[in-house]
């Protein structure tokens, strides 16, 4: 979706948990490495009547590295979670961050011993 922003995410490859998934897609598109904290809420995507994606939302923290774009993106920036927010590519995102902003929900914790890193 050209001109519009996402939240950094993406497949998890057939040999992955989610978890690891999770580190390697932020890697991969920010440069950060993190450390996950919970999950905050799981939502369907429906891109197009043949790719409908179920959507795992985790909550994490920053632990090292500095952001940078992946190759696939134009730009990369941080928002404050009380906006503005840029034009969003997907319903999802925006429910995302619109249901967070409002609850500030701590989610699920995960055991991050359970990803294989």
């Amino acid at each position: 979706m050209g001109g519009k922003w996402s939240l950094p995410g993406g497949f998890i490859e057939f040999d992955e948990d989610f978890l690891t998934s999770a580190h390697r897609e932020i890697m991969e598109e920010t440069g950060l490495s993190i450390k996950i904290i919970s999950i905050i809420s799981v939502v369907s995507n429906f891109f197009s009547p043949d790719l409908h994606t179920l959507v795992i939302v985790l909550l994490a923290q920053k632990m090292s590295g500095s952001l940078q774009p992946g190759d696939d993106m134009v730009k990369l920036d941080w928002f404050p979670i009380s906006g503005p927010f840029p034009p969003m590519a997907f319903e999802a995102d925006t429910h995302i961050i619109d249901r967070y902003s409002k609850t500030k929900m701590s989610g699920i914790s995960v055991d991050n011993r359970f990803a294989v890193l």
